[in-house]
């Protein structure tokens, strides 16, 4: 799990560029690429006026989800809707909350999911063009696409940082985004190159 939850959090944290497919050219081929990748999470939240929806991202064809540990997961199973409307129940599987990274698993069989492949995450020059995906707003409920933000990569830097008294586990490089990502719900959301 560990090797795992590494490979995860680099891309959460660093916000992973995914490697240029072959088939996405533009912008619009990487949006339809990347949307079935993407879900939306809906939890507990709604306690003193928190938000009750986050996004994630599939990392397995067999349902494993990984986003960011929050107060929507502050119970062991938690709503995941795909792209395509179907709604899953989904139980946590492992959380770090040091550093905001969570892995769920549907309570589904027999599932052949499009998903993000980690081992093939890249690195991405400062000034490049990204897009946003994430459920920032709670409009996708059912079938409706998450939100896509454009932006830029504009800067790459070390994050040698604390929360409070307490220092984050993490030391090492991430992106500054120039995209308004950090709304209600973003959380978990994935950054991609416009090309994909």
């Amino acid at each position: 799990m560990k090797k795992y939850a590494e490979r995860i959090i680099l891309v959460l944290i660093m916000v992973a560029m995914l490697s240029r497919p072959l088939w996405a050219q533009s912008s619009q081929d990487t949006i339809e690429t990347t949307l079935p990748r993407i879900v939306k999470i809906y939890g507990v939240g709604g306690l003193q006026h928190l938000k009750s929806y986050s996004t994630g991202f599939l990392i397995s064809s067999t349902g494993h989800v990984a986003t960011v540990w929050s107060h929507v997961l502050d119970t062991g199973e938690v709503s995941v809707v795909l792209d395509d409307g179907r709604r899953f129940e989904a139980k946590v599987l492992g959380a770090e909350p040091q550093l905001d990274l969570a892995v769920l698993k549907l309570n589904s069989d027999n599932l052949d999911l499009a998903h993000f492949d980690l081992t093939k995450a890249a690195s991405a020059s400062v000034g490049t063009r990204i897009l946003g995906f994430s459920n920032m707003f709670k409009v996708a409920a059912g079938d409706e696409p998450v939100s896509v933000l454009h932006g830029v990569i504009s800067a790459r830097t070390k994050l040698s940082a604390q929360r409070g008294a307490f220092e984050i586990p993490y030391d090492g490089p991430v992106y500054v985004v120039d995209a308004v990502t950090n709304n209600s719900g973003a959380g978990g959301g994935v950054i991609t190159t416009r090309d994909g």
